[in-house]
């Protein structure tokens, strides 16, 4: 026999079908696309590639029937990352004690998270079913060598990103070509802010120079009042941008006092309302749930529930958030209700939470409760979160161009949602329930401004806003 002849016999390749290469093919790419596809819809980010499956997947090529379960199991359980890591960006919080908590709620879901929860547990399944059963419609040659390619290429890509955010906190950064899902989830607990949330905090008083705005309350103080720390609300330098906020609240209504003013502070939105609620500061971490004394009875909630008050906090973000379902009974609040507990409501960017537009029938209902006993009502606002989404500006009445802003900037669009939250509470106190409130407004911190905007011109450094009145 020629050599060419023999030589070909002998290292010449199996033959794959057409319906080999789709099924390979598939069996590599499916989880990928699936969840590719929801991180798109959401605007959340996540590897191309997830090499977690495929370490499973060469398990589940081999003949051994204890390695082909570890490989069924193995990519079970990246599928179950992949969706935990996706979770994260919206709830940065999410652990196993976490899903625990929900758990109770999830028939209380709205009909699209029920349907997302029941699409992804079948879709789970069927990966499973496809990845157990498929296998024999392979060559073993052709599926070991590209999932060893697709590794090679994986790590010479492994740094490479194909867009960029401008925080990696807690995953919103995974836009890599290839990358494993479960290494950025351990990496994510490195994070130093996550990392915070698991040490318990030391509380101390806030120095006698700082000041908060509960001092501005009257004495005695009215029985109703509503305490809202608003997120992001910094202090502008023109006149003119602050009355343009106003105007709607300022024409609509008449009031016993008006007043307002701003004051230093820098420090994170719990540290806002620590400050305001408690005279408080924290150091070192938030993880309040390991508090092994109490360090919030002389909070104003305390206080005026010692006086007779009902005592409400109203938030639309999880109570995971900074363990505000932890420390918020502590300080003196009867009732929580935060996102878990309005899941109807309509959501908006900033943790996939309630929308403060929506809140309005909430905080109406309550202060129609028992008017005969009087009421501290306290919201701590969410949607004018950074980064300041354009899809959560329903209100376009500030024109930042009149003022020399940049339209696309992150300035104009955060005074852009404040404009829209005084004109929401200026509806709001129109109820006759919110008749003769006291109202109470303070910005948690400066709101933090990305580019390249010259934001020392409209911005006092380091301030921020309050707003004292009463309506008639």
């Amino acid at each position: 026999m020629h050599l060419p002849t023999l030589l070909s016999r002998k290292f010449s390749l199996p033959h794959i079908t057409t319906k080999q290469l789709i099924f390979l093919v598939l069996w590599i790419i499916l989880p990928n696309i699936f969840f590719l596809s929801i991180a798109w819809f959401n605007n959340l980010a996540r590897p191309i590639i997830n090499l977690d499956y495929l370490f499973g997947l060469l398990l589940l090529l081999l003949s051994s029937p204890l390695l082909r379960r570890l490989g069924l199991i193995s990519v079970g359980i990246a599928f179950l990352l992949d969706a935990l890591a996706l979770s994260i960006q919206i709830f940065p919080f999410l652990d196993l004690s976490t899903l625990i908590y929900f758990a109770p709620f999830i028939p209380t879901a709205p009909i699209r998270y029920l349907i997302l929860i029941g699409v992804l547990f079948t879709v789970w399944l069927a990966w499973l079913l496809f990845t157990c059963k498929s296998t024999s419609y392979f060559h073993q040659t052709y599926t070991f060598a590209s999932i060893l390619l697709l590794l090679g290429f994986a790590y010479m890509a492994l740094d490479f990103r194909y867009d960029q955010y401008k925080s990696s906190l807690m995953g919103r950064n995974n836009y890599y070509i290839a990358h494993g899902v479960s290494a950025l989830l351990y990496q994510n607990q490195d994070v130093s802010f996550h990392q915070s949330m698991l040490k318990e905090p030391e509380l101390i008083p806030i120095q006698p120079s700082q000041k908060n705005a509960q001092e501005q309350l009257k004495n005695p103080p009215s029985k109703k009042i509503l305490y809202i720390v608003a997120e992001s609300l910094g202090s502008v330098r023109m006149q003119g941008i602050q009355d343009t906020m106003l105007a709607t609240l300022k024409q609509q209504h008449q009031f016993e006092f008006f007043k307002q003013g701003s004051f230093d502070f820098k420090g994170a939105t719990v540290q806002a309302e620590l400050r305001e609620l408690c005279r408080l500061d924290v150091r070192n971490g938030y993880a309040f749930r390991k508090l092994t004394h109490n360090p919030f009875t002389h909070c104003l909630p305390n206080q005026l529930k010692q006086q007779g008050y009902r005592t409400i906090a109203l938030h639309g973000a999880t109570s995971i958030l900074y363990d505000r379902q932890s420390w918020y009974p502590k300080a003196g609040f009867d009732k929580l209700i935060f996102n878990e507990h309005l899941l109807q409501l309509a959501r908006c960017t900033a943790f996939k939470g309630t929308c403060d537009n929506a809140l309005k029938p909430i905080i109406i209902e309550e202060f129609g409760k028992n008017t005969e006993q009087p009421l501290f009502f306290y919201w701590l606002t969410l949607t004018s979160h950074s980064p300041f989404s354009q899809d959560d500006i329903v209100n376009h009445r500030f024109n930042c161009s009149q003022f020399g802003l940049q339209t696309n900037g992150d300035l104009c669009r955060n005074l852009m949602l404040h404009t829209q939250f005084f004109d929401n509470l200026s509806n709001l106190l129109k109820h006759p329930n919110m008749q003769g409130t006291e109202v109470m407004i303070i910005g948690d911190h400066m709101p933090p401004i990305w580019g390249h905007e010259p934001t020392h011109l409209f911005l006092k450094s380091n301030h921020v806003s309050w707003f004292h009145f009463k309506t008639i």
